[in-house]
């Protein structure tokens, strides 16, 4: 097959279509039901690339193509949005008063191995307390009140620092959810700020648990101490 001629193809209109379908000045207009960075807020009608909208926000349910009924849609779903956020406030300000005056107390051998330039240092555990320890016992401790923490919270809502490797008290906030306000403005979070407690294990612990200097098992949860009850 003999090849057409760049004069050919131009004549033809195959190259101004192609090179029309690669134009960055193409765009298509779509109605957003979500915020989506560098392209708009929900509600708003932006201009996009046609395989951004084909490829991704149309499959994915993120925009709509701006129909005579595309804004009903967006109205419903907005009803539909902020009556759940309601539902979720209402579950959280609801568990409020179940973690007020809950304490959380951990139990770890005390490393005395002397390091170098900290032989005064004496508060070290083996191991740690990570987020992980704190929401498990966390979730017994509001288990035992008769109320469960929603599904959406999880360890990584547990804000901590970095995990504890000392005895003392510490404090650990739990990150409850964002909820969007009643005017659709920016999420207002909701924290909650506990006690963490972490003791020394006794010559009785030893004796009935693992031999001494030997590390604990990381899958202690530490015991709930209610200073309201």
């Amino acid at each position: 097959m003999l090849r057409r001629s760049w004069s050919t193809l131009r004549s033809t209109g195959l190259i101004a279509r192609r090179f029309a379908a690669r134009s960055p000045t193409k765009r298509v207009e779509v109605l957003l039901l979500e915020d989506i960075s560098n392209v708009g807020k929900r509600g708003q009608y932006v201009w996009v690339k046609p395989g951004f909208a084909r490829n991704l926000l149309y499959p994915s349910g993120k925009a709509l193509y701006p129909t005579e009924g595309a804004q009903e849609v967006f109205a419903a779903q907005e009803k539909r949005r902020l009556e759940l956020e309601r539902e979720r406030l209402a579950a959280a300000q609801a568990l409020l008063p179940v973690l007020e005056g809950i304490e959380l107390s951990f139990v770890r051998k005390v490393d005395t191995r002397r390091r170098r330039n900290d032989s005064a240092k004496q508060d070290r555990i083996f191991g740690s307390v990570n987020r992980k320890h704190i929401f498990d016992a966390l979730a017994d401790a509001v288990a035992a009140r008769g109320a469960a923490l929603p599904a959406s919270v999880g360890p990584n809502d547990v804000d901590v620092g970095s995990p504890l490797r000392s005895l003392g008290t510490h404090e650990a906030r739990i990150h409850l959810g964002s909820f969007m306000t009643e005017t659709g403005g920016e999420h207002q979070p909701i924290y909650v700020t506990m006690s963490i407690t972490i003791e020394p294990e006794t010559v009785t612990e030893v004796a009935s648990g693992a031999p001494i200097g030997s590390a604990p098992s990381t899958g202690d949860r530490g015991s709930e101490r209610s200073s309201g009850e």
